[in-house]
């Protein structure tokens, strides 16, 4: 982990997205609310939601097991209040099985806790999200 830690909501998220690429939970651990949620689009059952640095790692799992080459990229960032923010996010990977490459753009609504970030709710449209917060893409 770099010895800087993040100055802004948006630079915290994308050091949470360069810590998942990586798949360093050690990072993760230190930059997350210790009971961080996480609503996935990708992978796991339909309401399941991953929870703590444990959840995260079966996250990785089931994403790993499903998609080859995984990786993040966050394209768009908008705080809603000092508590939660939008994001939009490009995922780019390909399927184990078929080969089929995935090129998704999916949204999510961040929250924080105790200056953590705590929940991450994704969505398969980003205009979902930005809709779950009361503002439009």
């Amino acid at each position: 982990m770099s010895q800087e830690m993040p100055q802004g909501k948006r630079e915290e998220f994308e050091a949470v997205v360069h810590a998942i690429n990586s798949r360093d939970f050690d990072t993760l651990a230190v930059l997350l609310h210790p009971e961080v949620e996480f609503h996935s689009t990708l992978v796991g059952l339909e309401g399941e939601v991953y929870v703590g640095i444990n959840g995260l790692r079966k996250w990785a799992r089931d994403v790993d097991e499903t998609w080859e080459g995984l990786q993040l990229e966050v394209v768009d960032y908008r705080d809603v209040g000092s508590e939660e923010a939008v994001a939009v996010v490009d995922n780019h990977g390909r399927a184990r099985t078929s080969g089929v490459p995935l090129v998704a753009r999916r949204g999510a609504v961040l929250t924080w806790r105790d200056g953590k970030p705590w929940r991450n709710v994704a969505y398969a449209d980003p205009a979902d999200a930005f809709e779950a917060v009361g503002l439009r893409e």
